[in-house]
């Protein structure tokens, strides 16, 4: 999923494909790709849903990269599936993954979804830093039919994949009043000072 301009510029590859294979007459198969395990599982599973689901949209054939490494979708160690990346790979029916981003603090919330159900979104901390504050200001990407169960949780509706994201502002008031304090401070200081010397 990730910004517009992100996921214009994978159609864009895929529909250019598209037409030199049609003006060839040749079919296309989209081999090798993936999203490495330095990412996050959240990130991960959006981009891959959403390279397979527009090449399948094009009739390309896919093949992800790769089974069981720095890719993989099966853990040789666990010897299970990576269920997120299998379901972005061949997703259950009726069944969406909901992502959720933040810059600051943790979410929880992220995961497949039956279609029609509410997935509930939630920021665990709302203001981080000392000095200068990072303040959780509201969720961006929701619809009509989500639902904000208080300052710091939403729930969202499931009628598809959907992507929701954390804001955040900054808070200068511990810096501002600290500020005030040190020049109202200085001010006391050299009216003490003056004072003393004019005595």
């Amino acid at each position: 999923m990730g910004t517009e301009p992100e996921q214009r510029e994978i159609t864009n590859e895929l529909d250019n494909a598209v037409r030199w294979a049609t003006e060839h007459n040749v079919p296309l198969f989209l081999g090798e790709f993936g999203a490495y395990s330095k990412a996050g599982i959240v990130s991960r599973v959006r981009w891959t849903y959403f390279v397979a689901r527009e090449a399948e949209r094009r009739n390309i054939g896919w093949c992800y990269w790769e089974f069981c490494s720095g890719f993989g979708a099966y853990d040789l160690v666990k010897n299970e599936w990576r269920e997120d990346l299998l379901n972005a790979l061949i997703p259950a029916s009726g069944k969406h993954y909901v992502s959720v981003d933040t810059e600051y603090g943790s979410v929880s919330g992220s995961g497949w979804y039956d279609e029609g159900s509410y997935a509930t979104i939630r920021v665990s901390e709302t203001n981080l830093g000392f000095l200068v504050q990072d303040v959780f200001d509201h969720f961006e990407g929701l619809e009509p039919r989500d639902r904000a169960i208080d300052a710091r949780t939403v729930e969202v509706y499931v009628d598809g994949p959907r992507g929701i994201g954390a804001v955040w502002r900054k808070d200068y008031a511990r810096l501002s009043f600290l500020a005030f304090a040190v020049c109202l401070g200085i001010g006391v200081a050299v009216l003490l000072y003056k004072r003393r010397m004019l005595a």
